[in-house]
C-alpha cells in the first residue's frame, strides 16, 4: 500500500513483507534522486526536496513491481 498519491512532502510505504528491502526513486530520465531502505512496517519517505513531477520507486527485489509516485 502507498498513500497519498499524488504526494506533496512525503509518502508512506506500508508493508510487512519488505522490511530490509532497499529502494531507489528515479525521475523520468532514469536519474536516481533518492535511495533508502525499508526498516519499519510503515516507512515514511521524505520527498519534500524533490521537484514536482513523476517518479518511479524501484525495489532491489526485481520481483516487486515499480510504483509510480507523483509529486505536486
Amino acid at each position: 500500500d502507498r498513500y497519498p498519491n499524488p504526494s506533496y512532502d512525503s509518502f508512506t510505504l506500508s508493508t510487512k513483507d519488505m522490511i530490509n528491502e532497499n529502494y531507489t526513486l528515479v525521475d523520468n530520465q532514469g536519474k536516481v534522486v533518492l535511495t533508502g531502505k525499508i526498516e519499519l512496517s510503515e516507512e515514511i519517505v521524505d520527498i519534500s526536496k524533490l521537484s514536482r513531477g513523476q517518479y518511479n520507486l524501484i525495489f532491489e527485489d526485481e520481483s516487486i513491481s515499480q510504483i509510480p509516485i507523483i509529486k505536486n
